[in-house]
C-alpha cells in the first residue's frame, strides 16, 4: 500500500508538470543535489522536492485526498 501511495502522488505531480517537464525537473533536482550533497547519491535523491513528498506521506492513505495542487514546492 505505501508504494502504491507513493506512486500515486508522483503521477500527481507528473500532471502537475507535464510528460517532459517532470523529467527534466527531476534530473536537473537530482543533479543539482549531486554537487550540493557533495555527489552523495542517496541523500542527492531523498532531497530531490518530488521524493520529499512522497516519502513523507506515502503512508497516509487520506493524502491524495486533502493534498494541493504543487505541494512538491512547499
Amino acid at each position: 500500500m505505501k508504494t502504491r501511495i507513493h506512486e500515486a502522488i508522483h503521477w500527481e505531480q507528473y500532471k502537475e508538470t507535464g510528460i517532459i517537464l517532470f523529467p527534466v525537473l527531476y534530473l536537473t533536482f537530482w543533479l543539482v543535489n549531486l554537487f550540493r550533497f557533495r555527489f552523495d547519491g542517496k541523500k542527492a535523491y531523498r532531497e530531490i522536492p518530488f521524493e520529499k513528498e512522497a516519502h513523507s506521506n506515502q503512508n497516509r492513505i487520506d493524502y491524495l485526498f486533502k493534498r494541493k495542487m504543487y505541494a512538491w514546492l512547499r
